[in-house]
């Protein structure tokens, strides 16, 4: 059922977006982000007014959300580590700095400069 569901978005994405989807196609790189790059299709769409940004943002946004509803679990699962290492890198470095602080202002009222 869940696989009918998965085939069933991306055909509404395709067709709702048919217009994106067309452009895309046009990209001088298959590889596009239709961002900033040279011979983008899209990006010429929008300054030319045929497209509109909201409309593309909105493309994005359901190609995302696509993407994570198809996604695996083991890619899920990935996903959540590589969250995780960064939440766990940056206390680690807040952690650190205040450690830093926290001895530098005892080292600095200490006046037999010992611990």
């Amino acid at each position: 059922m869940r696989d009918l569901s998965v085939g069933l978005a991306e055909e509404g994405l395709r067709e709702t977006f048919s217009d994106i989807e067309t452009l895309v196609l046009e990209c001088r790189f298959r590889d596009c982000q239709h961002g900033s790059e040279p011979g983008c299709a899209v990006q010429s769409a929008i300054v030319a007014g045929d497209l509109d940004e909201r409309q593309l943002s909105n493309y994005f946004k359901l190609q995302r959300e696509d993407q994570r509803l198809t996604e695996t679990i083991a890619q899920k699962d990935e996903r959540t580590r590589a969250f995780s290492k960064q939440v766990r890198n940056h206390l680690k470095d807040t952690s650190i700095q205040g450690t830093d602080k926290f001895r530098g202002s005892e080292r600095a009222s200490d006046p037999n400069g010992s611990f």
